[in-house]
């Protein structure tokens, strides 16, 4: 073997070629906290030997006694070994967390403080102020971590109500020497209680009364009630913009519920005039005091639309060049003109569909392709046109029209393009000349 051992320590022959073939596990007379082999819970402790390694498990609690649980002591000397303390199960948790600054647990206004050796000391009056919980956490043996609270809760005089969740009660506590007391006092007749304010901004129980003052409410009419300094409700007012709400446990306010005189789109979704683009047929409008107005549904040759920038345009017939952010691809729309083939429409600045405008020479219309079944020939042979159920429609309420290049039968079927695709499109969103 090469090295020196100092201490206790054992040796292992395998690490004899190592730097330090010797070590120890721990430093004789040090304590450390393990868990019972009989119930698996933290409430026993090993010993440091003399040969450098942990005893045998001591436990805490013997047959049917109280509960402890192991920590370890807090010291101030940073060379002194650890010491395992068995504790009551409130002043384990105090020495496993002390950046929480709990001291023991409160009964009442009262402090049980945790002693050096573990143990909890009767219930005592403060120094200064009370004693007030810190955590909501609650320990083995049923206390939450408390300690003494000189900050002052409340103004002599003072009375508060006691909730229960959300519902009033007929309780309230004083304040005693800065603090809300313990001990709960009742309204006569079991009257509800709540808190009010006095002239001086002091809280006040108010007994038998129908509501907090100051606070507001809706009632059946829709209109707001104030609950007066007596606690009683108010005479109701109706709200000059939007609708009564309610806000929280005990309140409501006016509210709006759209941004007057603004615009949706509702109804069903369908395929805009162009032939490309998606309105609904229906639209909604928010009135200058703040309600929704009932929807009403577009005039023919017209869906609402939405430009782009998410503006609503409200019904119209198309989207024009000067709508904030335009169409779906920031530009205005186009068509083909549904009685004329060779001419194009355009959007005009109040979204209406100008007059038509003819392609030069043997040119023809050719529209977007989205929601068209392909170019038709239409029925005197000579008409070029874009199959949108739309354009079909206008030249034949039959649809009885003949495929560009495949002939189609189609007499009764109220969507031309539903079932026959006659071909193939050309790209884009708007309709030019070709």
């Amino acid at each position: 073997m090469r090295g020196e051992c100092s201490g206790a320590t054992s040796c292992d022959p395998s690490r004899g070629d190592s730097i330090n073939p010797c070590a120890q596990e721990c430093t004789k007379g040090a304590q450390r906290c393990a868990n019972d082999s009989l119930t698996g819970v933290n409430d026993g402790f090993q010993e440091c030997g003399d040969d450098g390694k942990w005893g045998p498990v001591k436990r805490c609690n013997t047959g049917a006694s109280g509960r402890l649980l192991c920590a370890l002591a807090s010291t101030p000397n940073a060379s002194a070994l650890p010491r395992a303390l068995c504790a009551a199960p409130i002043c384990q948790w105090q020495l496993s967390n002390p950046n929480v600054g709990a001291t023991g647990a409160c009964e009442g206004d009262k402090l049980r403080k945790c002693q050096d050796d573990g143990s909890l000391t009767a219930a005592n009056s403060c120094e200064s102020g009370v004693c007030r919980t810190l955590r909501s956490t609650v320990t083995a043996d049923g206390y939450l971590p408390g300690a003494c609270s000189t900050s002052p809760e409340c103004k002599a005089g003072e009375e508060e109500c006691v909730e229960s969740g959300t519902s009033m009660t007929p309780r309230y506590r004083t304040c005693v020497n800065g603090f809300w007391s313990v001990e709960l006092k009742t309204c006569n007749d079991d009257a509800l209680c709540f808190t009010k304010k006095d002239d001086m901004g002091l809280r006040k129980a108010l007994c038998g009364a129908q509501c907090s003052p100051g606070s507001r409410r809706c009632n059946e009419a829709g209109e707001v009630e104030t609950c007066d300094g007596g606690g009683r409700w108010g005479t109701g007012s109706k709200c000059s913009a939007g609708v009564c709400s309610r806000l929280g446990n005990n309140d409501a306010a006016c509210v709006l519920e759209c941004i007057p005189n603004t615009r949706a789109c509702t109804g069903s979704a369908t395929v805009a005039a162009d032939g490309y683009h998606a309105g609904t047929t229906q639209e909604s409008t928010c009135g200058a005091d703040g309600r929704k107005q009932a929807a009403k549904d577009c005039p023919a040759g017209r869906l609402c639309r939405v430009t782009d920038s998410g503006e609503t345009l409200g019904c119209v017939e198309c989207i024009g060049p000067k709508a904030p952010g335009g169409n779906d691809e920031g530009t205005s729309d186009s068509r083909c003109d549904p009685g004329d083939g060779k001419k194009v429409q355009d959007c005009t600045d109040d979204n209406t569909w100008a007059a038509g405008r003819s392609c030069s020479g043997s040119k023809m219309c050719v529209g977007p392709t989205l929601g068209s079944c392909g170019n038709c020939m239409g029925m005197d042979a000579n008409t070029m046109i874009v199959c949108s159920n739309t354009n079909l429609m206008a030249l034949s309420s039959s649809c009885e029209m003949r495929g560009y290049g495949a002939p189609g039968a189609w007499g009764g079927v109220s969507d031309c393009c539903a079932n026959y695709q006659m071909g193939a499109g050309t790209a884009g969103s708007f309709a030019y000349c070709k």
